[in-house]
Order: C-alpha cells, then sequence, then structure tokens
C-alpha cells in the first residue's frame, strides 16, 4: 500500500493525500465494451448501412453474367483427315499431348476467328476501352492492334475445364449476352475443329477478285461519311448528344420548378410585406403570435390595471404613481421595438425573395437558349448519322458475301468432334445475390464495431464523473447539461443568457445543475464555509466565467453578500455580461489608483457586487503578488460572506496560481466531450506543485442525451426534465 497522510487546511474537513500519487490501472470490462458500443452505435450502424448498400447497389447493378459450356472430344490418334491424303502423325504416348491441345482452345490465334466471325467488335460486351472510344457499331474492320486487345478480352471470358479420366474436355465460355456466350462456345468449338484443318483448304472462288475491288469502293465511301460525321461531332464538341440533351433538358425542368418557388415564395413574403405598409403593424400574425410581445401586453395591463386601482388614492405625482407610470412607458417602448424588428424582417425576407426570382429567371432564359441550340446541332447530327449507316449496310453485306466466297472446301475428318454443342443459357450464374449481401453484413458489422473502438482510441477527452475521478482523484463537483446561450440565432436573441440562467430561469435544469454545484461546495468544509472561491479552467472557452457567476447568483439567492471580482485581466468579460463600462475596476485596487467604493458595482441581483477588471494592465501577474492585494483581500472578506475570483486559464498564465495560494479553494471548471486528459492532468501537476486546495471539478457543457453517462444520470436527467420542470408541466 501507497504510504498516506492527513494535512488540514484552516479548519476544513482533512484531505486524505498520498506522497506519490499513481495512476489507476484501466480495468477494461465487458460493460465498457458495451458503452462503447452503445455510444458509436450511430457510427457501426451507418458504416454497416453504407458497406450494405454500396454491395447491394453494387450487386443489383452488375449486369448478370451467363455461362455457357461446350464439350469436345479430343482423339489421340493417326488420321487422315485431308481430302488430299496428307497424313498427320500423332504420338499418343506424349504425356502433354492434351496440355498443348488445351492451350491451343486458349490461343489468341483461334480467339481472333472467333472475333472475325462473330464480329465481336461489333457487339456491345466488347464496347468500352477496347475500342477507344470509338462505337463498335461504327467499326467495320479493324486494325491489328485493336483486334489483339479484342481477342485478350475474349479469352478472359474462356476456361478450359478438363474431365478427368477421359478424352472430354468442357469449355465454359461467360458474358453478360445468354446468346452470345452460346454463339462464342459453338463458334469456339468450330474454330477449333477448323484450326486443325485449315492448312488443307482449297483456293476461294474466282467472284473473290470482284467483292474486294467492290469492298474497297464502299470502305472508301464509308470512311468518308465517317470522317464526315467525326468532323462535325468535333467541331461542335459531340460526345454523346443524346446524354447532353437529356442533361439539358433536366436541368431546364428543375430550373423551371425552382423559378415557379421562388416566385410563388416571393409574391407570398410581398403580400405580408404590403401589409405592413398599409395596415396596422400590431395585426400582423407574426406579431399576433409573438410570445415576448404577448407577455410584455399582459405585464402592461397589469401594471395598467395596478395604476388605475391606484389612481383612486393616490395622485399622479404620488412616488409609486410615477414609478408604475415609468415602468408603462419602457414596457411599451419595448413593445414598439420588438414590432418593429419583425417589420423590418419581413421586409427583409421580401426582398431577399425578389433577388433570388431574378436570379432564377435569368439562368433559365439561358438554360431555354441552350437547349435550343443542342435540338438544331441534334438533326444536323443524325442526318450524318444516318448516311453512315447505310454505308456500313452496304459495306456489310459485300463483306459477308466475300467471305463467303472464301469459305474452305474439303474437310474429310477430324480426330475432334463436338459431343455436347452449347445451349442458351437460361440463368445467370453471377452475381450471387445474397450471399454479397450477408458477406456484405458480416463485413459491416464487424468493420463498423472495428471503427468505433477506433474512434473511441481517438478521443482523449473527459465527459464523465468516472473519468474525471479515474485521471485526477478529484471529486465532480457539479454536472452542467447544455445550453444555448444568447448568441444571435436566424436573426434573433435569445431572452436567457446562460451566464445569468440561475437568476433569469430559476427553474431551468441548468439553474437546478448549478445549486447542486453550490450545494457540493458548501458540504465540501464542515466547519467552516469557504469564504474565498476560486474559478478557473486549463484552457479559454470552457466556461469559467458562466460558472463562477451562476456560483455567485446561487450564493447571493441564499441569502449571502457575494462579491464576483473579474481577475482576468487579460481577456475580461464580466463587465459585459452586467452592461458596464470597464474603466475601474480590480487592476486599479491592485495599481493603488482608484477606491474601492470607486469600483464596486451593484448587480440586479440581491446581495450580489462585483468589482470588474478594469483597464488591461501590462505586469497582472506582478500585480497580484503585492501586498496591496492581501490587504484589500482581508478587508473584502470582512464586508462579504464569500468572493469568488473569475481568473485566467490555467495553462500558460501563472495568474491562477498565484490567486489559488490566496484563496480557500479552487474550482476547475473542464467542458463535456472537449477537454483533454493531458490538459487536466497538466493543470494538476501544477497546482499540486504549489499545494493548492483543489475543491474538485465542474464539468460544464454536458450533452446529457449524447454522452455517455451511467443509468443515475440519465435517469435523473429524465426524471427533472418531467417532473422538476414546471413550466413543462404546466403544458399539461
Amino acid at each position: 500500500m501507497e504510504e498516506q497522510k492527513l494535512v488540514k487546511y484552516d479548519d476544513q474537513l482533512p484531505i486524505l493525500l498520498t506522497d506519490v500519487v499513481h495512476e489507476p490501472e484501466a480495468e477494461f470490462h465487458l460493460r465498457d465494451i458495451w458503452n462503447i458500443l452503445l455510444k458509436r452505435k450511430w457510427t457501426i450502424l451507418s458504416f454497416l448501412i453504407i458497406v450494405v448498400l454500396v454491395v447491394t447497389m453494387v450487386t443489383f447493378s452488375s449486369r448478370p453474367m451467363y455461362m455457357a459450356t461446350i464439350t469436345l472430344e479430343i482423339k489421340k490418334e493417326k488420321s487422315n483427315i485431308l481430302s488430299f491424303q496428307e497424313l498427320i502423325q500423332i504420338d499418343t504416348r506424349w504425356f502433354d499431348y492434351y496440355e498443348t491441345e488445351y492451350r491451343k482452345i486458349k490461343s489468341k490465334a483461334l480467339a481472333k476467328k472467333i472475333v472475325e466471325k462473330l464480329q465481336l467488335y461489333q457487339h456491345p460486351e466488347f464496347i468500352g476501352t477496347q475500342n477507344n472510344g470509338i462505337k463498335a457499331a461504327s467499326i467495320i474492320k479493324i486494325d491489328p492492334i485493336l483486334e489483339n486487345r479484342i481477342a485478350n478480352a475474349l479469352l478472359g471470358h474462356i476456361t478450359v475445364l478438363p474431365i478427368k479420366k477421359s478424352r472430354l474436355v468442357k469449355v465454359n465460355v461467360t458474358s453478360h449476352y445468354p446468346k452470345l456466350a452460346s454463339q462464342i462456345a459453338n463458334t469456339l468449338g468450330e474454330s477449333y475443329i477448323e484450326m486443325n484443318l485449315e492448312n488443307k483448304r482449297k483456293a476461294t472462288r474466282e467472284a473473290a477478285k470482284w467483292l474486294k475491288k467492290e469492298l474497297k469502293k464502299a470502305k472508301a465511301k464509308l470512311e468518308r461519311s465517317e470522317e464526315k460525321l467525326r468532323r462535325f461531332a468535333r467541331l461542335h464538341n459531340i460526345v454523346s448528344l443524346e446524354d447532353k440533351e437529356n442533361v439539358i433538358m433536366q436541368n431546364l425542368i428543375k430550373l423551371n420548378e425552382s423559378y415557379a418557388e421562388a416566385r410563388a415564395e416571393r409574391i407570398g413574403k410581398e403580400s405580408l410585406y404590403k401589409q405592413t405598409l398599409k395596415g396596422d403593424p400590431y395585426s400582423l400574425p407574426s406579431v399576433v403570435n409573438n410570445d415576448l410581445i404577448n407577455k410584455l401586453k399582459d405585464t402592461y395591463i397589469q401594471l395598467s390595471a395596478e395604476y388605475n386601482k391606484l389612481s383612486v388614492i393616490y395622485k399622479p405625482a404620488y412616488p409609486k404613481m410615477k414609478r408604475i407610470k415609468k415602468q408603462m412607458k419602457k414596457i411599451k417602448s419595448q413593445i414598439d421595438k420588438e414590432v418593429k424588428r419583425i417589420v423590418e424582417s419581413i421586409k427583409s425576407d421580401y426582398e431577399s425573395a425578389l433577388k433570388k426570382e431574378k436570379m432564377l429567371e435569368m439562368v433559365t432564359e439561358a438554360q431555354k437558349k441552350e437547349a435550343m441550340r443542342i435540338k438544331e446541332l441534334s438533326i444536323q447530327y443524325n442526318i450524318l448519322k444516318r448516311e453512315v449507316e447505310s454505308n456500313r449496310e452496304i459495306y456489310n453485306g459485300l463483306l459477308q458475301k466475300n467471305k463467303e466466297a472464301n469459305v474452305s472446301v474439303g474437310i474429310s475428318t477430324s480426330n475432334i468432334r463436338i459431343v455436347d454443342k452449347a445451349d442458351t443459357p437460361l440463368y445467370p450464374y453471377k452475381p450471387r445475390k445474397m450471399f454479397n449481401i450477408m458477406l456484405a453484413i458480416i463485413i459491416g458489422l464487424f468493420g463498423g464495431v472495428g471503427l468505433a473502438f477506433f474512434f473511441e482510441y481517438l478521443d482523449n477527452t473527459l465527459k464523465t464523473p468516472e473519468d474525471v475521478e479515474k485521471y485526477t482523484r478529484y471529486p465532480t463537483l457539479g454536472i452542467i447539461p447544455s445550453f444555448v446561450s444568447d448568441k444571435k440565432v436566424k436573426g434573433k436573441k435569445r431572452v436567457q443568457p446562460v451566464e445569468t440562467i440561475s437568476f433569469t430561469n430559476p427553474k431551468s435544469m441548468v439553474s437546478e445543475a448549478f445549486r447542486t454545484m453550490r450545494t457540493s461546495i458548501i458540504l465540501s468544509f464542515i466547519n467552516k464555509n469557504p469564504k474565498k472561491l476560486l474559478v478557473t479552467s486549463p484552457s479559454p472557452s470552457e466556461g469559467k466565467t458562466t460558472v463562477a457567476l451562476n456560483l455567485a447568483i446561487t450564493l447571493a439567492l441564499a441569502e449571502h453578500s457575494v462579491l464576483l471580482i473579474d481577475s482576468d485581466m487579460r481577456q475580461p468579460g464580466l463587465h459585459k455580461i452586467f452592461g458596464s463600462k470597464n474603466l475601474d475596476g480590480f487592476s486599479n485596487l491592485l495599481a493603488g489608483n482608484a477606491k474601492i467604493n470607486k469600483v464596486l458595482k451593484i448587480s440586479k441581483v440581491s446581495n450580489l457586487s462585483y468589482i470588474p477588471s478594469g483597464p488591461i494592465p501590462p505586469n497582472p501577474t506582478e500585480l497580484l503578488g503585492t501586498k496591496q492585494f492581501s490587504y484589500l483581500l482581508a478587508f473584502l472578506t470582512k464586508k462579504f460572506d464569500y468572493i469568488i475570483f473569475d481568473s485566467p486559464p490555467t495553462m500558460g498564465f501563472a495568474d491562477s496560481l498565484i490567486l489559488s495560494s490566496m484563496v480557500d479553494g479552487t474550482i476547475l471548471v473542464i467542458e463535456g466531450g472537449k477537454t483533454t486528459i493531458q490538459a487536466l492532468k497538466k493543470v494538476k501537476d501544477l497546482f499540486r506543485s504549489i499545494n493548492s486546495k483543489i475543491l474538485g471539478v465542474v464539468i460544464n457543457n454536458v450533452d446529457m442525451k449524447k454522452m455517455r453517462y451511467n443509468y443515475y444520470y440519465k435517469s435523473y436527467y429524465k426524471d427533472y426534465y418531467y417532473y422538476g420542470d414546471s413550466n413543462k408541466n404546466s403544458k399539461k
């Protein structure tokens, strides 16, 4: 066990410390895994859905692949296979004979024959990268490079599977087109047999010469028409005119819809705007339904009733009558300002809608002109295209007749025969839809869990009291839920700023959290309450000023005299919250340039006074170390029950360290899900090095619905929200 000792600070509760503080070893339980999975459930679910959707989309968008199979018999024997009695000797003792024949089936020479016979360069199966962007339907005779590419692509569709202990071999051909698969398979078998006899074929017919001459003429005519079509397409930058027309028309439809919507929106807002110019603005729906105006009107009516009631007894010059009259005038002014703001908002919305309508009108007109231009190009392009197709039909007819004239004759026998021809497949064999989806679910689930643990590993922020206790051993004084501050949201300003919510909305959950924090701080001492408190944070923008001010308000509302001092002489902000000037303040007192009654301010909250920071001095740290500060602190301690210091952040500034040595206790404010473990550990080491009295940690700006809190915090939040909030209950 570690050596321990007891240390007392004045009359406060003894605090158990250790000479050496060791970080507790993190114990990983199954519930921690479950908590991580719950916290990152949307990450896991999103990853799973994305993987499954992508695989499903790819699977269902993938074109089905069909397989056709032809069975060949290859005999090892001497055959008299040619009509002119040429013998081909086959040594049946060669072990590699069949391997040689299998390689012949997958030879490029045989593939080229199939490409030529089936004119695969004109089939959609081989349209794409094989022809360098040229439409396959426009190709009649291909060059060797292109023929090589198509042949290589065809070989990728062919698989040779010998049947063991037999002379049979199955040849599988795959294709996106079932009929094409069977055609290629059958053509392959026939071409393979012909290839073994092609050196024995006879000369072609006499008509081949005339056909060749006509083919040459037809080819030249076809090339001229194709060149004319290409020049026209290149001149007008046409790749796919039909797709371009579709895109332009779709854009035009969308623009027309957007323009109609913008016009309707403008008309509606214009009507409302004209109503503000003609009629009484107080009769506008947005004014009639405004909660703030209705609330002010109710207050005005109450004051008016009270004034009328008192006017029976007192004259208008009576002080109370004058005060009520002044309040009525002030409320009337507030109502007028709010009505004016609403009218200005209606005008701004109308002007914005008008600009949007004009912009869409211009864009729509430009799109219409482009659509008309593309339509004219389409007419000329189709004329040239029809001419090319007509020449191609003539050329194909002549080419087919030329091939028929050159068919070899005289085949007598072969040691290779077709056992089973390939039938047209009725069902695709790929993709395997259910298998792919199940595999995607497994991969997506495991991948999502892995991604969740990876994100958890990267997350080094503090979120819960357990985290604070685990890494610092400090108690948690309070958990402050998230609350939208008084920043402008969509042009409107919230009525209740979070900095003073304990005063403006004491029944809210945030106010209750601050009262709980106040109780925790008071109960941290038994014999003597902490009169001097310092509120600081590791880094800027973590809510230390908000916590300090609300702590002061809750103490003041508990009938204690409280003084709040803005000791942040680097970036002061307390005077802005109270709406006062920062001409004289804490820095003047420390420098001896002002008296206490000049800088001491009275707030709207009963029993709460404050001292702003004053002008920013060049040497804040030196001012805090003067005797003047010690005398001042002793004097203020006698006058007030509590003194709260709002200091600069600890990281990078020595101000909070100096102040912590002169107060009864220090409160650290961190922001849940933002303050890192390393930052809080560094602050802990700094305060421990000067033996500061750390009361505990306040976790600020906590999203109770999203953070990984245990059952107690969730149930507390839920119970308060539905039971403790009187405003919500009043609506039921």
